[in-house]
């Protein structure tokens, strides 16, 4: 059977068998959305096909019907079409067929004004698309809702013509009553069909049909999860220095105006919440939910502080409290090394196990080290500060080092470092692995190409910036290790990568595997220095001139911002102040740069780099790199404007704020 075919007698299944009385065709029937959706389904009737067919109906155009005594003519009455057939020469009845319906003579479909007889079998569908009621699953999948149309109180019947030789079938909605328990039928029997598992509420949807609001309502609900509880510390103790003038015999003390967080020996500074796990839930299809693992926090007392078997932390003596560590946190108290005026030739550099505290400025040679905060007061001239905790300096660097994070530095300069060796190690690997593929091809052998010999080649011609990376590396570990313990891993990959620091020394290289090998360390020394960036030391000034400022946490500037000075942070750089500019130098932060004015026309272009996204206020020019991709922007100055990655383009692109 051909496909019309097909979908002629399907709806000629639908239609009921046509009571053709003397004078009247009383077939007919009301298809409600589903239905309809039905009707297309198995009847291989596409929506579009029949769009398609009703856009065949001639448009039907008013013309003399008036009815002589021999005419023929059409009527309709309550949902009733009748016909009387034409008598001697009058006119027989023409049917006008309307779009709002599927119109059938003798089971054929018309699409054009058509005569029509007694004999005649004439019927008909009413489309009604409009559903009495709509049930949804939220997107979570956990709830059900049903609503109601105003449609459940109407009818769409034929709309009643007096006698007329022509007749245009049309329809017209019509307030009927409507049977409450079929419609809740129709509602349970849907509910089923979507495949809802759970028990629904019958209360909610016999009193909603019987008393209609129109509203969405809740039918049923899944079980939520309860959801898992992570391991925490609960700190009694803050951070953050305060600032107080008090008079002291009449006089504002102006020296002894910080106050540090202390507490007192035996004070509980700190409680550890064990893990939690939570509990099971489900959706409305019977699906499991499973709440997430808890995360579980590692929490040791060193030697100033005691753990009792709840979980309580006690100072065992008096000092500021501070909490250390990345994957383990440690609970310490620390002591307080206070230095009334500057730091300079008569004081000494300050070398503190606590933190350390400058009421006046650090001079020219002068060095800082300690494990506790450090709070300088006045400025920084020409001298160094490196602290394991944050850095806050209330006036301005000059030519000088400020280092946040102790070792830790290390890991945040090795990050970048590492990142450009895994790269480019994954490159060399795929092209020796072309190469030596190649060379298999074309001398037909089973004879193994001179590894030592195609890898020195190799990294010599294509592959130079490897080498200078290689070095780099090498470089930065032995002068690190002279200063600070550096981890064991570290060194273990420092002697696989001395093969490839030179010409020389990778042509001796016998195996292949050994790049490969280099690659998973440097990808595990990778996740171990991500592991470690949690705990951040940060550093806060006003303005860096000619300076280093570097810290594994954030660096931020609340004053004039940075002149030709190399900053880097392990995680933001924000500019407080609108008068903060970048003027020459470099910024690099792992995670994002927040800036103000960033560029002059008469210095060198300062450049931004990070992982993440970088926003400026101003922009008058710059190099931005973004994941190793960089542009150069010089031009007319913009205002308010954001540079990220592309992914799909490998390339920094740009946007309006």
């Amino acid at each position: 059977m051909s496909n019309s075919k097909a979908q002629e007698q399907f709806l000629l299944d639908l239609i009921n068998n046509v009571n053709v009385g003397d004078r009247s065709n009383r077939a007919g029937q009301l298809l409600d959305e589903s239905n309809f959706s039905q009707l297309h389904k198995e009847s291989l009737l596409s929506s579009d096909e029949l769009n398609d067919f009703f856009d065949t109906i001639v448009d039907y155009k008013d013309s003399d019907s008036t009815l002589c005594t021999d005419d023929g003519y059409l009527e309709v009455k309550e949902h009733h079409l009748y016909v009387r057939d034409a008598k001697n020469k009058g006119r027989q009845p023409t049917l006008i067929p309307n779009r709002s319906l599927v119109t059938y003579i003798n089971d054929k479909m018309i699409n054009q004004p058509t005569k029509v007889y007694e004999k005649d079998r004439i019927s008909w569908l009413l489309i009604k698309k409009e559903r009495i009621f709509e049930i949804t699953v939220s997107s979570d999948k956990m709830v059900v809702y049903l609503q109601l149309s105003i449609n459940i109180k109407q009818r769409t019947v034929l709309k009643n013509k007096a006698c007329t030789n022509k007749l245009l079938l049309e329809t017209v909605e019509v307030e009927a009553p409507y049977d409450a328990e079929e419609v809740v039928s129709n509602i349970i029997t849907e509910i089923y069909s979507l495949g809802i598992k759970v028990s629904f509420d019958h209360s909610a949807i016999a009193n909603e049909v019987l008393a209609p609001t129109y509203q969405k309502i809740i039918i049923a609900e899944g079980l939520p999860i309860i959801e898992s509880s992570d391991s925490h510390l609960e700190t009694y103790f803050s951070n953050e220095t305060t600032e107080i003038l008090e008079e002291v015999n009449g006089k504002v003390d102006f020296k002894n105006r910080i106050i540090i967080p202390s507490v007192n020996k035996g004070d509980i500074i700190a409680q550890f919440h064990p893990p939690i796990d939570g509990k099971e839930g489900y959706d409305v299809f019977a699906n499991t939910i499973r709440p997430k693992s808890p995360k579980k926090m590692n929490v040791k007392a060193k030697e100033n502080v005691e753990q009792d078997p709840d979980g309580k932390f006690y100072a065992l003596r008096s000092g500021r409290p501070a909490m250390t560590g990345r994957i383990v946190k440690y609970l310490d108290i620390y002591n307080v090394h206070t230095v009334k005026g500057d730091v300079d030739l008569k004081t000494g550099s300050v070398y503190f196990s606590g933190d350390v505290v400058v009421y006046g400025d650090v001079k020219e040679g002068m060095r800082i080290e300690a494990l506790g905060n450090v709070l300088i007061v006045g400025s920084v001239y020409y001298a160094t500060v490196i602290s394991a905790q944050n850095i806050e300096i209330r006036g301005n660097v000059l030519n000088s080092q400020v280092y946040g994070g102790h070792h830790i530095l290390f890991y945040s300069q090795s990050y970048r470092l590492l990142q450009g060796l895994k790269y480019y190690f994954e490159q060399f690997f795929q092209a020796s692995q072309t190469i030596i593929h190649h060379f298999k091809q074309k001398t037909s052998s089973e004879t193994e190409p001179q590894y030592g010999l195609l890898l020195a080649t190799l990294l010599d011609m294509k592959f130079s910036k490897l080498k200078n990376d290689v070095n780099q590396y090498i470089t930065m570990y032995n002068e690190a290790k002279k200063q600070v313990d550096i981890p064991n891993d570290f060194a273990i990959l420092e002697e696989k990568l001395i093969p490839f620091s030179n010409y020389q020394l990778a042509s001796k290289i016998d195996q292949i595997e050994c790049l490969e090998n280099i690659i998973f360390s440097v990808g595990e020394l990778l996740k171990k220095i991500e592991n470690s960036i949690q705990e951040e030391s940060e550093i806060t000034l006003k303005y860096a001139s000619f300076s280093d400022v570097k810290t594994n946490g954030k660096v931020i500037f609340n004053g004039k911002g940075s002149y030709h000075s190399t900053i880097f942070s392990g995680t933001d750089c924000e500019f407080k102040q609108q008068e903060g500019v970048v003027l020459g130098g470099s910024i690099q932060a792992i995670e994002g740069i927040n800036a103000a004015t960033v560029g002059n026309p008469l210095a060198p272009s300062p450049h931004l780099s990070t992982n993440g996204k970088i926003i400026i206020k101003e922009l008058i020019k710059a190099k931005i790199t973004i994941n190793q991709r960089s542009l150069n922007y010089e031009g007319k100055p913009v205002k308010s404007i954001e540079f990220y990655y592309d992914k799909q383009s490998d390339s920094v692109k740009n946007r309006p704020m």
